[in-house]
């Protein structure tokens, strides 16, 4: 598994939005984040253990956040990733 993330350009009105996904090795396709936030000064995510992630952020406006990924294959959960959060 892997740690994507982006950072968008929304236009005038919004700041630059940033993106974390859990994405498989190699993967390409992005289709749910697990953390968006606006206005943020840093943030950083990196894996702790094989099931955890640490997202670290500093004043940021979270707009979304999980704190559990899960993979399916065919319908059937094959990996869980905890998600911690860390204001610093």
């Amino acid at each position: 598994m892997e740690i994507v993330a982006t950072r968008e350009n929304c236009g005038a009105t919004v700041s630059f939005v940033y993106n974390i996904y859990i994405v498989k090795n190699g993967e390409e396709y992005l289709y749910s984040e697990v953390f968006r936030a606006i206005r943020y000064d840093r943030i950083n995510a990196e894996w702790i253990s094989n099931e955890d992630i640490l997202i670290s952020y500093n004043n940021a406006t979270i707009i979304n956040s999980k704190k559990k990924w899960s993979s399916l294959l065919a319908g059937v959960y094959t990996r869980s990733v905890h998600i911690k959060y860390e204001h610093i």
